[in-house]
């Protein structure tokens, strides 16, 4: 996610590669546990948050 200058920020589908973590296994997890809440939705490739106002909260 990108804020937005003078613009309001959006939500984007993410390619799964441009999320990474300091250690192995640790951005899946943390996938995993964002899915199970229901934060996020998983595409083939992609993720996204489930609704804009997660970017506000």
């Amino acid at each position: 996610m990108t804020p937005g200058e003078g613009t309001p920020d959006t939500r984007r589908p993410a390619g799964r590669a441009e999320l990474h973590a300091d250690e192995p296994g640790q951005t899946e997890a943390v996938l995993e546990r964002l899915g199970r809440a229901r934060l996020i939705t998983f595409g083939n490739t992609t993720v996204s948050l489930a609704h804009e106002a997660l970017i506000t909260a």
